[in-house]
């Protein structure tokens, strides 16, 4: 194997110059949050059976923010459970946009063609020649 002494800073062939990697980051919260959740314990009561369990935070949220979404006072509270219950079931909503653009050569061409003040008298019509073989062609 060829050493670099006088390049010290290359690294060897088949070896990282960092074998570990980038270190790690602390947990991302919501690593820390899901873990506090599976911590949290809760008696549910299901009030139509009648039965008692156990359920983990998660859960528990989960049918809090259920139950909000049906028996909340206020309407727009309501309706926002709802759709962030939607959301997370379906996704975001799908939202449609109108837009026409016109990005064929010869628009473009004519975009240019208002600029060419600058060009000089001779230029500028070489210029429109060139621009309008371009458009003729594309006609055909």
């Amino acid at each position: 194997m060829i050493e670099n002494k006088d390049k010290p800073w290359l690294f060897q062939k088949g070896k990282s110059g960092n074998p570990k990697g980038r270190p790690r980051k602390g947990k991302s919260f919501c690593d820390i949050l899901n873990a506090e959740l599976k911590k949290q314990k809760q008696t549910y009561t299901n009030h139509s059976t009648g039965e008692t369990r156990s359920i983990d935070g998660k859960t528990a949220l989960c049918l809090a923010y259920i139950k909000l979404a049906f028996t909340a006072e206020q309407e727009n509270v309501r309706a926002n459970c709802m759709e962030k219950i939607m959301k997370f079931i379906d996704g975001d909503f799908v939202q449609h946009v109108d837009m026409a653009a016109n990005v064929s050569g010869i628009g473009i061409m004519e975009n240019v063609k208002d600029s060419l003040d600058k060009l000089s008298p001779e230029e500028r019509e070489n210029f429109l020649d060139m621009c309008d073989k371009m458009s003729e062609s594309n006609e055909k």
